[in-house]
């Protein structure tokens, strides 16, 4: 029904832009004088202004106005459409997320990024390697870290508050959706059921990284927070101003030696922590501070101190020694222009407060060549105020300066933790699969069939359900995936965490209205609310969901072997693809991991009572679910040495290799070796740089 309304809408508009002119033109004339007014026309005018023609003239003036007004208002609609279909074909589809951070790596701002900077590198687009089924390997997330491209120049704001470049935003993007990638290749295959001791790396991505993802992967969501010089609306409406521009900066760029002042001063310097810990590896500036400057950002020094790119002095003169060594050593191994190279710029980022005066002014002297010095507080260098969303001002505010990145102190452990700077924080195990839900006896035919697994749809009395919000969608899948329901504040987050609470007032429920218009049929309640909380009634709706997670339940406590078999290929049935299948929400991925956890913990149940050929087959099927996961490939290995199907190993390594390779992950170990693995160590999410780079 789109289409026909869009049709109508475009016919209305047409003539709206037509018949008024014509009808004004033919009757009334070319509203352009063709001379101007004599002297007595106008005194004849001023005597007696309330004349026939004088009247007709200002209404004939009043609907031109209107109309020329009305004809700016479709201009710049169309132009904001234009500007969202040129966003998505500029998002180009990337190999995996790694190879598509570390193209972000190159043009990612040290100290920020005005609006007008795009991109300068793009990622190389190798072909993409077959999995063992033969078709290319995709992923929901392969292609969220191409988002950022579309977004060049506009930021990402966080709900705190901060603002990232989009440079960084994309680093982020990038390094969350590998880490979802990796813990794939990593998994043990165990036991039916859910074990939230295996589970226990299934743990959500933060707030921060969440609205990180949310914002690149979204092209018309609002960048946050605007700065003083522009502003925009919605991000259903169109633009009302510009965002402040200016040029990328690099430490060549800089004065040599710069103060941070204002409401903001403490939260730029974490930003430019953050850009150069997450540029260090691809030729950007070595970081030097202190560990009391590192204290008085919030910041954890001691686990700070590890860090590579990162050099953590005890003291002001600490920091000092450490730049002359930068400058004269003599290390031939040192001598070139990468990371660690005498040619590489370092970055020296202090708070002289509490320090050795004397010291300090050493530090401020020693900003020359290839050493800047950013110094918390004014001072004898150039100073610039930055205020809470980034913006500055230079030399007292007499002229604008660039945009810097501004983040909180749990925002930047969050950032430094998903991209392998720091190790994640420990949380308790929670299985996060959904619960075991049966319908009621007697509860008879379903009115709303939900299918969540594999591409989404749904039907009401037999009917297709046609949603016009994704939001909708989102709402469907989330109370599906937690069946014991949701409050509205947890929807609200799981949703749109890249949004304030504030700004979004009313949103979800104008959602949730929407959903029960579309699938209200006879009065049958299809979404339940007890107080604030929402779910889906087991007696009225049909999850293909809750099918498979009923069958991974009663596998787990099955008596007999018949029992176990029987429901172990139940769930393998009623699995047809990943949860939400094409999607990338940001709250995805736990969810949808446990589910594929439990899909191959039954492949790898079957296979393990079965004889050899039947074996082999389950497994390449669990391949096939997962053609990532390690594991399943040394076990696919050793079903076909069983059968005598050399050329057959071959054949899956290869395949794997170059699966692999499209994901961007290195391999865990050699399939080929019959060992009993073990699980993989904590390998840092550091960005590396692309070889083409």
């Amino acid at each position: 029904m789109r289409w026909p309304r869009r049709l109508a809408s475009a016919a209305l508009t047409v003539g709206l832009l037509v018949g008024p002119p014509w009808v004004l033109v033919r009757v009334v004339g070319w509203p352009l004088l063709r001379q101007a007014p004599t002297g007595d026309e106008v005194r004849r005018w001023v005597a007696q202004p309330l004349t026939e023609q004088s009247v007709t003239g200002g209404l004939t003036v009043l609907a031109w106005v209107i109309w020329l007004l009305f004809a700016l208002a479709v201009v710049r609609a169309v132009l904001w459409r234009l500007r969202g279909v040129v966003r998505r074909i500029r998002r180009l589809p990337v190999p995996a997320p790694a190879q598509a951070t570390a193209g972000g790596l190159v043009g990612v701002a040290v100290f920020g990024v005005g609006a007008g900077a795009t991109a300068a590198v793009s990622p190389p687009d190798p072909q993409p390697a077959e999995a063992t089924t033969g078709q290319p390997f995709t992923d929901g997330h392969t292609t969220a870290a191409a988002a950022p491209a579309a977004r060049a120049g506009v930021g990402v704001g966080l709900p705190d508050g901060g603002w990232l470049p989009d440079e960084v935003a994309e680093v982020a993007a990038g390094a969350a959706v590998f880490g979802w990638l990796r813990r794939r290749r990593d998994y043990q295959p165990g036991a039916p059921g859910r074990d939230a001791g295996r589970n226990a790396d299934l743990t959500p991505d933060s707030r921060t990284v969440r609205a990180v993802l949310a914002a690149v992967t979204d092209p018309d969501a609002p960048p946050g927070p605007p700065g003083p010089r522009g502003q925009v609306t919605d991000r259903n409406g169109p633009v009302l101003g510009q965002w402040p521009t200016g040029p990328v900066l690099r430490p060549g760029d800089l004065p040599a030696s710069v103060g941070l002042t204002g409401p903001a001063a403490a939260d730029a310097a974490r930003g430019i922590l953050v850009a150069a810990l997450l540029t260090a590896d691809a030729g950007g500036p070595r970081l030097v501070t202190t560990v009391d400057t590192l204290t008085g950002l919030d910041l954890d020094a001691p686990r700070l101190t590890a860090v590579a790119g990162l050099t953590v002095a005890a003291t002001l003169d600490d920091a000092l020694v450490h730049i002359e060594r930068h400058r004269t050593s003599a290390d031939p191994a040192s001598s070139g222009g990468g990371p660690g190279g005498r040619d590489q710029p370092l970055l020296v980022l202090i708070d002289p407060r509490g320090g050795d005066p004397a010291a300090v002014m050493r530090l401020r002297a020693g900003a020359v060549g290839a050493v800047t010095v950013v110094v918390l507080g004014g001072g004898p260098e150039e100073t610039w105020q930055v205020l809470p969303d980034g913006t500055t001002t230079v030399d007292g505010g007499r002229r604008a300066g660039p945009r810097l990145c501004v983040l909180g102190a749990g925002a930047t452990a969050d950032l430094l933790a998903v991209t392998g700077h720091l190790p994640p924080p420990t949380a308790t195990p929670t299985p996060p699969a959904p619960a075991r839900v049966r319908r009621p006896a007697g509860a008879g035919v379903p009115v709303l069939r939900l299918r969540v697994l594999g591409q989404v749809s749904a039907t009401v009395a037999g009917r297709p359900v046609l949603l016009r919000r994704s939001a909708a969608w989102q709402v469907l899948v989330y109370l599906a995936a937690h069946p014991a329901g949701a409050t509205a504040a947890e929807l609200t987050e799981a949703i749109w965490p890249h949004l304030r609470p504030a700004s979004i007032t009313g949103r979800l429920y104008t959602t949730i209205s929407e959903l029960r218009r579309t699938l209200h049929t006879d009065g049958v309640t299809v979404i339940d609310r007890a107080g604030n909380r929402y779910r889906l009634p087991a007696d009225t709706v049909e999850v293909d969901l809750w099918r498979l997670t009923a069958a991974v339940d009663e596998a787990a406590t099955a008596v007999g072997a018949a029992d176990r078999d029987r429901t172990l290929r139940q769930a393998i049935g009623a699995y047809p693809g990943e949860l939400a299948a094409g999607h990338d929400w940001p709250w995805l991925p736990p969810v949808r991991e446990a589910l594929r956890r439990q899909v191959i913990d039954a492949y790898a149940a079957l296979a393990a009572e079965a004889d050899p050929p039947t074996a082999l087959r389950l497994l390449r099927d669990a391949v096939g679910v997962d053609p990532l996961n390690e594991d399943l490939h040394r076990r696919t290995v050793r079903a076909l040495a069983a059968v005598g199907d050399r050329d057959g190993i071959d054949t899956l390594l290869d395949r794997y290799a170059r699966t692999l390779a499209a994901a961007g992950l290195p391999p865990g170990g050699d399939p080929r070796h019959d060992t009993t693995a073990q699980p993989a160590p904590h390998r840092p999410l550091r960005p590396r740089p692309s070889p083409r780079l």
